[in-house]
């Protein structure tokens, strides 16, 4: 396999995972981590959101009249932060603005309703703070949500990146079937159809087992190569092979399938 296939076919990766793919920092793990957890929660359906917003904003009221009879009208708003922080996560800007309706109407309703000019001063500041929280939340979302758009554009490029390479690239999704293989690929397993969607497996039913147990260590993150392998066709011949395996990943944490570089050694 030619040096600068490897070379570029590493920087698509890195760039795909959203780091360097074999270093990465355990910040940036937490980091692509809470991201995840947060577009996850962001992509549920409305109805969904709104009542996890709803819930949590419940609990606040009921933690914060437990507290009343010791507390009083002070700190009033302590138990409603936490509720709009998780609002705004699992419900996005939607819930998040919810809950600070909600958490308002509760104080001035139920704990403790406004008096003087102060007590309204207070719940402008809640709203306030409120608001803010809710934006940066919003704002991790908006990120999460662009980078994801960003690792699909790479996924196309790698595709395309496969199908005009000069060499035998295959690039497989986890249930090994084709996602794009290149031209110099189909030709030396004299194939002349469109992979894509087609299971690796189906194609090649006898496949040895090293071969499928190679396959389960690629993707499961694993780089594998050999400089000289043999591989016997269905009507007896052997070919024997250069090749290389590699994952690449969806995100940071998920790994979407395997690449497998290959050159035909036999006529050397």
């Amino acid at each position: 396999m030619p040096d600068i296939l490897a070379t570029t076919y590493q920087r698509h990766n890195a760039i795909y995972s959203g780091g360097i793919a074999m270093d990465v920092p355990k910040d940036g793990n937490r980091r692509d981590w809470f991201l995840d957890f947060i577009a996850k929660c962001g992509s549920q359906p409305v109805a969904w959101r709104l009542g996890v917003s709803v819930a949590v904003v419940l609990v606040a009221l009921a933690a914060r009249l437990a507290f009343n009879f010791a507390l009083g009208p002070r700190f009033a708003y302590a138990t409603f932060y936490p509720a709009i922080i998780l609002a705004a996560f699992f419900g996005r800007k939607t819930g998040g603005v919810l809950a600070i309706v909600l958490s308002a109407v509760f104080v001035n309703t139920l704990v403790a309703p406004p008096h003087l000019a102060k007590d309204w001063y207070g719940s402008a500041s809640f709203l306030l703070s409120g608001a803010l929280t809710l934006a940066i939340i919003e704002t991790l979302h908006i990120v999460r949500a662009r980078e994801i758009e960003l690792a699909r554009r790479l996924a196309r490029q790698l595709s395309i990146f496969v199908e005009e390479a000069p060499t035998a690239i295959a690039m497989f999704d986890q249930d090994m079937r084709f996602v794009a293989a290149s031209r110099r690929w189909k030709d030396g397993c004299n194939l002349d159809t469109d992979l894509v969607g087609l299971r690796h497996y189906d194609m090649f039913p006898n496949l040895p087992e090293r071969w499928r147990e190679r396959h389960r260590r690629g993707l499961a993150g694993e780089t594998i190569k050999d400089a000289e392998d043999t591989f016997e066709r269905s009507d007896g011949s052997v070919q024997w092979l250069r090749w290389e395996m590699r994952p690449w990943r969806r995100t940071q944490h998920e790994i979407g399938g395997i690449v497998i570089f290959m050159e035909d050694l036999t006529a050397e």
